[in-house]
Parts: structure tokens; C-alpha cells; sequence
């Protein structure tokens, strides 16, 4: 009894966090039109031109760990060296607990 009851809210969890996530979705692309619109933004030359005096550059990476072998992958050295240091710390933690 108490198991279906769980499931189902459960499933009802899922389902409402994937509503949540398209309204979002919606709501942050509705913003965005209309802020072009407003701000007379909405020809795509001028937002290419806009775009490229405001450039910033984005840096990440991120770690594949299968098993206890890490994959490690970075745009920046200093980001690669950081994830270098998060893989040995799950290593060994994966040594130790099993």
C-alpha cells in the first residue's frame, strides 16, 4: 500500500519538475524577445555586432569516472589542474570505502 503511494508521488515529482522546467524555459525566451524588441535588438546584425564588443570567454571541464579510473577533460590549465586534484580525492575515496 504504502509502496504504490510512493510511487505515484514520485512519478507525480518527476512530472512536475519537467513542467517546472519548460514554464522556464518559456519564460526566459518570452524575456528575451521582448527585451529585443524593446531595446530595438531584434535585427540579427546588430546583435551579432553587440555580441562580439561584449565577448567574454567561458572556461570549464569535467570528469568521467569509470570505476575508479577518472577521464579528465578542461579548456583552461588551471581548471584541468583543479579537476586533476578532484579525480585523485574520488579515487581514493572509492579505494576506501570499497
Amino acid at each position: 500500500m504504502i509502496g504504490s503511494i510512493l510511487l505515484s508521488f514520485g512519478m507525480l515529482m518527476i512530472l512536475l519538475g519537467f513542467v517546472v522546467i519548460a514554464l522556464g524555459l518559456l519564460t526566459a525566451v518570452s524575456r528575451q524577445k521582448k527585451s529585443e524588441y524593446e531595446q530595438g535588438t531584434a535585427q540579427s546584425e546588430f546583435w551579432v555586432e553587440k555580441n562580439e564588443k561584449n565577448r567574454t570567454d567561458v572556461k570549464g571541464g569535467g570528469i568521467i569516472m569509470i570505476g575508479p579510473i577518472p577521464i579528465i577533460f578542461g579548456t583552461d590549465r588551471h581548471i584541468t589542474e583543479t579537476l586533476i586534484i578532484l579525480a585523485i580525492i574520488l579515487m581514493l575515496f572509492i579505494y576506501l570505502v570499497f
